[in-house]
């Protein structure tokens, strides 16, 4: 996490979600989604595994050591079910 005044914040998987479904592309590096919720791009490396595992986001190698994020179906209807709480 990046460091602030006080303590971290903890950033949500569906804040994670949020980010993706935000960003002006359809398909996002982890630097994007990192900027979006201000943390490292190392830390959202470590997070986003899990929600390719549980089938909210796809990814993608574009190049050597590019990969590009976008939401599925279920993480569509994840972030709308977060947003109308």
């Amino acid at each position: 996490l990046k460091y602030t005044m006080g303590a971290p914040r903890e950033v949500t998987d569906d804040e994670l979600l949020a980010a993706v479904r935000m960003h002006k592309d359809p398909a996002v590096t982890s630097r994007d989604i990192a900027d979006w919720v201000d943390l490292t791009p190392q830390a959202v490396n470590k997070r986003l595994p899990k929600l390719v595992d549980e089938g909210y986001i796809q990814k993608k190698e574009v190049g050597a050591a590019a990969v590009v994020y976008w939401l599925t179906d279920s993480g569509e209807e994840r972030v709308f079910s977060s947003e109308s709480v």
